[in-house]
Parts: C-alpha cells; sequence; structure tokens
C-alpha cells in the first residue's frame, strides 16, 4: 500500500528540492563566507509543502495501520532526500581545507533539504496526530546518521542548525520515552566524534548545554543506577612491579661515574615509597568498589588505603606547612604562586606520572589541591554507606551491600575529611576554594538522596507564583522600563553645574585676584618696608622672622604677575634676573624719559602756534586768498609735515594728515587756527614752507636689549 504513496511524494519533493535550489543559486553566487544562507521562510514552506502533501497523500490504506505505513514512508523519504545524497557522494562534503563558496553551498543544500523534510513531518503529524508520527520520533533518528557521515568541522557549524531547529523537535517531549532516548543516542555519538583538542573543546561544551536544555533534569536516563564508572587507568612507573629509586654515583676504578640502582619494593611497610604510595591511590578514586574485598594477611583493601593515606596526606600538609613558612619571607613568590593558581590550575585535567616531576608537582599548591579533593569526593561517598544510611541506601553506587563504614573505620574518615578541609583553607585562595566545594557537595549530597528516595520527578517542580506576586513583578519592571526621569546636575554633579553657571572663564574668577587692587609701586613699597625691617633686626643683632621671608616671596609672585599685565615688556627684558626694585627703577626711568619728550613736543608747539598767529595777521589784509606756495609733496619729495591741533593734549593717530593735495586753503570760521605756516605775499614766489620739526609718538620707551639696541615704539592701545 505505500509504494504509490512513496513513489508520489519522492517524485514531488525532489522536484521542490531542485526548483529550489534553483532559486538559491543567485544569493549563493553573492554570498561570502563559509556559513550557510538564511533558512527558507518558514510560512511559505510550510504552505507549499502542505500543498503538496495534499496532492500526494490521499491514498490511504483499507487497514488500521495507517500511522505505520505512513512513518515508514516518511522514515524512506526522508532518507532518500538528506541522507543518501551524502552517502553517494551526490551532495559531496568538502574537505577542511575546502574554499569557503564550496563550504556554504553545501551548508545551504543540506540545511534546506533538511527543512523541506522537517516541515513535511509537522505538516502528516498534525494531519495524523498519532503518536507513531511525532515530528521528533521521526526527525531525531535521522540526524543520528550524520555523526558518522560526516566530518567534525562540518558539525561545527551543522550543529547550529540542530541548536535552531530544536524547539521544533524537541516540543512535548516525553521523559525516558520515544525520542528523548533518540535525543540521547545523538548527543552521545556527538560526544563520541569529538576529540578533546581545543578545537573541538567548544563543540563538546555546546553540545553538553544543549542536552540540559533540552532533557529534563528529572529524566532517569541520566542516572547511573548501576554504579559504572568510568574506565580510567593511572600508570606510573614500576606499576605492579619493583620500583627503583633515583641511582645513585658510584665511583668507578678508572675515575669515571657509574649510576646504581638501588632496588626497594614499592609498597614496603618499613620504607614505603611516596612516588608509588601517591598513584597508586588513584585506583581507590577511579573506582570505589575496589576498596571492598576479603583480608589478606589480616589486611582488607581498606586498610591499605588508609595506610598510603596517611603517608600520602602526610607528606601534602608538609609541604603546605614549608610554602606558607616561605611565603611569609617572600611575598614576592606568594603574589605568583596565586597568580599561577588562577590561570593555570585547571589548564590540564590530568598530570603527568614521571618520577622526575613529583618533586616539583608536589611544590604546586594546584596539584595538591587535586588531590585533597579527590580524597574529599571519596570521603562523602564513604559516609553515605554508614550502619545509619545503610537501611534507605538503595543506590550504593557499585558498592556492595555488605560494605558497611563503621566503628574506627568511620571515626579515621570524619578526622581526615575535617584536616583535609583545613588544609584547603590553608592554602592559596582557599576560603574561595572551600566554599566552591563545599557548594558542589551539597549538591552532590542532594542528589544522591535524589536516587536513593526512586527518583521523584516532583521534586525537581517549581511551585507557581501567586498571581499577586505576579502583579508585584510586573509594576516593579514597569516602573524600571520607563524613561529615566532628568538628573538634577545638567552637568553631571552640583560643583560643576555651578562653575557652568557661573559663566568662569579664568582661574581669577575662582579665588578672586588680590593682584588687580596692588599696582606695582605699591607692592614694591611694601618690598622696601619689609627690607627695611630686616635690616633693622640685623642692627639690632637678631635674626629676622621668617614670616617676612614668606611675605617678600608673596609680594614678588604677586609684582610679577601684575607686571605681566601692565608692563609685559620690561618683565621680558629682566629676564632669568628678576628683581622688583629693577623691574619699578626700569619702568619709572621710561616714564622719565616719556615725560621730557612729551614736554619737548609741548615746547614745539607752542613755538609754532605763535608764528602761525603772525601769520595770519598778515594773511588778514589781503582782499582774496592766494594759493598755498607749499609745493607738493610728490614734487619737493619732503615728507608732509602732519596737520596738528592746537592743544597740548597727545596727538591722535586719526588727525595725522600724510598729504596735502588742495591747491588751496579755505579757512572756515569755527575751525581751529591751522598750524600750517603761510607765506607772505611779496614772498610768496620764492619762500617755502618748512615742515615742523617731526615729534616722536608719546608713549612707553622700549628698554635696551643685551646688545645695546633701542626700539622707540609707541604702547599698545
Amino acid at each position: 500500500m505505500g509504494t504509490p504513496l512513496y513513489t508520489a511524494l519522492s517524485g514531488s519533493l525532489h522536484a521542490f528540492a531542485a526548483a529550489s535550489w534553483t532559486a538559491r543559486e543567485p544569493a549563493l553566487a553573492k554570498h561570502t563566507g563559509s556559513r550557510a544562507l538564511p533558512p527558507l521562510d518558514t510560512e511559505q514552506l510550510r504552505a507549499q509543502v502542505t500543498k503538496l502533501w495534499a496532492a500526494t497523500g490521499t491514498a490511504e490504506p483499507s487497514t488500521g495501520k495507517r500511522a505505520d505505513v505512513l512513518r515508514y514512508t516518511l522514515e524512506m523519504v526522508a532518507r532518500d532526500l538528506a541522507v543518501r545524497p551524502v552517502m553517494n557522494r551526490e551532495l559531496a562534503e568538502p574537505e577542511a581545507s575546502a574554499s569557503d563558496a564550496s563550504k556554504a553551498r553545501f551548508q545551504t543544500a543540506l540545511q534546506d533539504r533538511l527543512d523541506i523534510v522537517l516541515t513535511l513531518m509537522e505538516v502528516v503529524y498534525a494531519a495524523n496526530p498519532a503518536p507513531a508520527l511525532e515530528t521528533g520520533a521521526l526527525f531525531i533518528p535521522l540526524l543520528e546518521e550524520y555523526p558518522e557521515l560526516l566530518l567534525a568541522s562540518t558539525w561545527h557549524a551543522l550543529f547550529d542548525y540542530v541548536v535552531s531547529r530544536s524547539p521544533r523537535f524537541t516540543q512535548d517531549m516525553p521523559v525516558a520515552k520515544g525520542k528523548q532516548l533518540s535525543m540521547l543516542r545523538l548527543i552521545n555519538s556527538f560526544l563520541r566524534m569529538l576529540s578533546t583538542s581545543p578545537g573541538d573543546l567548544d563543540l563538546r561544551g555546546r553540545v553538553q548545554l544543549f542536552a540540559s536544555r533540552a532533557i529534563n533534569v528529572a529524566d532517569k536516563s541520566a542516572i547511573n543506577l548501576r554504579g559504572e564508572y568510568a574506565r580510567l587507568t593511572t600508570n606510573w612507573e614500576g606499576k605492579g612491579e619493583e620500583v627503583k629509586e633515583p641511582a645513585s654515583p658510584v665511583k668507578a676504578a678508572d675515575g669515571d661515574i657509574e649510576m646504581a640502582d638501588k632496588t626497594v619494593k614499592s609498597d614496603s611497610p618499613a620504607q614505603p615509597d611516596f612516588y608509588a604510595s601517591l598513584w597508586s591511590l588513584q585506583q581507590y578514586f577511579a573506582n570505589p568498589p575496589s576498596l571492598d574485598g576479603p583480608a589478606v594477611d589480616d589486611r582488607t583493601p581498606f586498610d591499605d588505603f588508609r595506610t598510603k593515606s596517611d603517608f600520602v596526606l602526610g607528606r601534602m600538609f608538609e609541604a603546605t606547612r614549608k610554602e606558607r613558612v616561605l611565603r611569609g619571607r617572600n611575598p614576592e613568590r606568594a603574589a605568583a604562586a596565586r597568580k599561577r593558581g588562577h590561570t593555570e590550575a585547571f589548564a590540564y585535567p590530568r598530570y603527568l606520572t614521571s618520577r622526575s616531576l613529583l618533586d616539583y608537582e608536589v611544590a604546586d599548591p594546584a596539584f595538591r589541591r587535586q588531590i585533597l579533593i579527590q580524597f574529599f569526593i571519596l570521603f562523602q561517598f564513604l559516609l553515605s554507606l554508614t550502619k545509619e544510611s545503610a537501611k534507605k541506601q538503595t543506590v550504593t553506587g557499585g558498592m556492595p551491600k555488605t560494605f558497611v563504614l563503621e566503628g574506627s573505620n568511620q571515626d579515621w574518615v570524619n578526622n581526615t575529611a575535617r584536616l583535609i578541609r583545613q588544609e584547603l583553607n590553608q592554602m592559596p585562595d582557599g576560603v574561595d576554594v572551600d566554599r566552591v566545594v563545599a557548594e558542589l557537595m551539597n549538591r552532590e549530597r542532594r542528589y544522591a538522596g535524589w536516587k536513593n528516595d526512586g527518583c521523584l520527578e516532583s521534586e525537581w517542580d517549581l511551585t507557581p507564583a501567586s498571581p499577586e506576586l505576579a502583579q508585584d513583578a510586573a509594576s516593579k519592571w514597569k516602573r524600571h522600563c520607563g524613561p529615566m526621569r532628568r538628573w538634577m546636575h545638567s552637568m553631571g554633579t552640583q560643583p560643576l553645574s555651578r562653575i557652568n553657571a557661573a559663566k568662569y572663564t579664568d582661574m581669577s574668577d575662582f579665588l578672586g585676584d588680590p593682584v588687580r587692587t596692588e599696582s606695582v609701586f605699591t607692592l614694591e613699597e611694601q618690598l622696601s618696608e619689609i627690607e627695611a625691617e630686616e635690616e633693622d633686626d640685623r642692627a639690632m643683632g637678631r635674626e629676622p622672622p621668617a614670616e617676612l621671608a614668606e611675605r617678600k616671596r608673596t609680594i614678588n609672585w604677586l609684582a610679577l604677575r601684575q607686571a605681566r599685565r601692565t608692563h609685559p615688556r620690561f618683565v621680558a627684558s629682566l629676564g632669568m634676573e628678576y628683581n622688583l626694585h629693577k623691574l619699578v627703577a626700569a619702568i619709572r626711568e621710561n616714564e622719565t624719559k616719556v615725560a621730557a619728550k612729551r614736554a619737548a613736543a609741548d615746547a614745539a608747539e607752542e613755538s609754532d602756534g605763535e608764528k602761525d598767529e603772525g601769520a595770519d595777521a598778515v594773511e588778514k589784509d589781503s582782499d582774496d586768498e592766494r594759493p598755498s606756495s607749499k609745493p607738493s609733496p610728490k614734487e619737493n619729495g619732503s615728507p608732509a609735515r602732519p596737520v596738528e591741533p592746537a592743544t597740548t593734549e597727545r596727538p591722535d593717530a586719526s588727525s595725522v594728515t600724510p598729504d596735502v593735495t588742495a591747491p588751496e586753503v579755505t579757512r572756515q570760521p569755527e575751525a581751529p587756527p591751522s598750524p600750517i605756516k603761510t607765506a607772505s605775499p611779496t614772498h610768496a614766489s620764492s619762500s617755502t614752507i618748512s615742515p615742523a620739526p617731526e615729534v616722536e609718538p608719546v608713549g612707553d620707551v622700549e628698554m635696551k636689549s643685551q646688545s645695546g639696541e633701542s626700539d622707540l615704539t609707541p604702547p599698545p592701545e
């Protein structure tokens, strides 16, 4: 009955996959990188597959085995579309060294085919909701075949697809039934395929995280009820044989040094070998049932374990005491040990067992901590097998029911576990390690108790929250998700906001500038008074007070700041030989020179004014204005005398007239008398107007430089 359905459904799906691949080709030509293209649109794909199933899935068998027939048909169709092309190299998997384009093509083609198959299974299950046709029960076994077909490098990209589609095929997955076991097999296939290299450790961790999300914590399939242990054996030098101690030098007859071996028994009671005793304990840590067994020469396996443990722990505790003494003497080595403990403690899960490395490993706190934690884990397991807990102990972890910890053995385990915990606290970062170990042991104890109680699933159920609690949480989150209120300080802090509001522009705005209220001359007078007081004190035979020297430094500094504002040229001329008295003397000398030049200029202006008045009197007698006989500056070649008003004030630069170009002067009644000397009518043809002596501009006089040159320039406006 399934043959017509298989033929029609397989042909339709292959045609649909070929058409969708043709539509993806243009996007692949422009694609870069090794990742697959974005998946096909889910809604469109579902609509097309539903239409395809409606056209091909109408042939129903006449018997009641429709679910089984559909299951077998879907499994064959899925294998033909998604698995068989990979097996016969029709859809060839690229090598690890292949180009990114080929890897992207393979991942896109494979994921599109898997999406078509997954959508078909969902459509069929929606039309025929039978447990045998559940989506995960059909799709997960299909994924189980890929770990054996594909390389680990390909799974790094394909596992992203499995995680992204997991909500669709793990929905409503029953505990310990059906597809749950298929999921466990798939995860175990992943882990078997991956190596322990750093490149695969990342994927191994992702697989473990995916398993913790996909599988319920109450699932009993993850419980080791039979007490099986990992088959991890530790081999060391001389295991099961006579152990040779390090060779001691022996002097030969010819003077050369030869090495001689000294043979001892590895478990000699008189002289136990620390190396053999330490590594032989690993068999008890890896397989606790080895502690049980018949007595040989009145010594049980547990007695041998006690003897070796006391000997090894004594050496471990001694190494820790030596390290504490060394840390107290050399703090730098203690800091290095703490740093190594944070960075290298878990770099290697297993240590090397070479005899020549034993001393270095024991000196490492991380090595000792690992051995102590192994003891701690084993002791916690043994304390769950006491006589008090034997009655309710249903799961013994592989230990026989006859093994019961009691009497002196129980006291020894309790006391030794207490000593180990104290030792862990005394090691570097011991408080943090002890907290982590205690938390792990509490979780392990609770998990063991849950297994002994029959693995009740209700133990892991969460009590639903009350409606009032949910409403309260929603209201709090609503307040947190709202817009943030405006901060009270616009500039971030209150002091910065005050500075911004005050519009400060200089450091003097913060402190108030006392220099601006006192001139350089006032400060020089104060300095002179202080120096006079010091002279008086020295004349009286006593040392001047220290406050006077501090006041002198303050006055000199304030005067320098004030002079930089008012007389910057004089400060620059002093250079490194700054002295307030020299500075004031230079300023006053410059002022004297300026005053003398100003007086000479005033006298020259007065004499020119008297001559101009006589010329004006002669000019009034004439009937007409005569043209000035003064030649043009261009014709004479001499500069024109500036026209200055008849005043004793300093001339303004805007009133200076560089050239006189008018042919005649027209006198205005309200204008001041012209300072230009006019020739008489009788001498107009032969006389010329001689310019007045040039007056230097009034201003500060630049001090002489070290070369002796003087530059007289007007002060800045």
